[in-house]
């Protein structure tokens, strides 16, 4: 592989795991947005919500609404700033925001499986469309930190005039 193929594919992979990276952020993102939604529609039910705030619910009886969008808004901060981490190569940010995640994912489905069959099923479906970029993400991250000590002068000198 020449020098500016070289750079173009360690490119591709570093943009790739950068916009997967700031997806980190998407899920604690909606739960937040559920949660607004909660505070103006008092029937809605929370089913977007990440688990630990359905968890929370029965024990913040009267001000629950506001406790799960002070909460939310809370991780939503933590999610955010792990993103912004993990897009800049900190892998340890990745795996810390990948590892809630999955805590989540399995609390939610086990704990909660009263939720209706289509609920449910809408769950699993969302978190693992999440946790298949998640997977994605470190396998781009792999290649790129791979391929850049394979050629560490060919990446990080840029690309040569000729």
């Amino acid at each position: 592989m020449s020098d500016p193929q070289i750079q173009q594919r360690f490119d591709r992979l570093l943009s790739s795991y950068q916009k997967i990276s700031l997806f980190l952020a998407l899920p604690a993102l909606i739960s937040s947005f559920s949660c607004v939604v909660r505070l103006f529609a008092a029937n809605y039910n929370l089913s977007l919500a990440h688990a630990y705030l359905q968890g929370l619910m029965p024990v913040f009886t009267e001000n629950g609404p506001l406790w799960c969008l002070l909460i939310s808004l809370g991780v939503l901060g933590i999610f955010i700033a792990l993103a912004l981490f993990a897009a800049k190569g900190k892998i340890w940010c990745f795996g810390i925001a990948v590892g809630l995640h999955v805590a989540d994912t399995v609390y939610g489905l086990t704990l909660f499986n009263a939720l209706s069959p289509v609920v449910f099923s809408l769950s699993l479906i969302i978190h693992g469309v999440f946790l298949a970029a998640y997977v994605l993400g470190i396998i781009y991250y792999v290649k790129a930190s791979r391929l850049l000590k394979e050629h560490p002068k060919d990446i990080l000198n840029g690309p040569k005039d000729k």
